[in-house]
């Protein structure tokens, strides 16, 4: 499900709206996901994620604390990605 979720995901909704009530929804749907994938940080989805939301380091480490040891195709990535974010 958080896969599909990131999928579904564009981001922000209406960067800069002016509209309270779309602002409350894209901030629920930007919170949603984040916890969809805190709570389940399947490794692809997060480096989807990791696109649109790219300084959201919390993600990318409860990902990597859940591989461990595991190796995956998208440690590196992963990895890079959260290098870049720091920097």
């Amino acid at each position: 499900r958080a896969a599909a979720a990131v999928d579904a995901y564009g981001g922000d909704l209406l960067p800069g709206t002016n509209s309270p009530a779309l602002a409350e929804l894209g901030e629920y749907v930007a919170v949603a996901v984040r916890e969809a994938l805190l709570a389940d940080p399947q490794p692809d989805a997060v480096l989807r994620y990791a696109e649109r939301a790219p300084y959201d380091t919390a993600v990318i480490e409860r990902c990597l604390a859940v591989l461990g040891d595991t190796a995956h195709p998208a440690k590196p990535l992963l990895k890079g990605r959260l290098a870049a974010a720091t920097t």
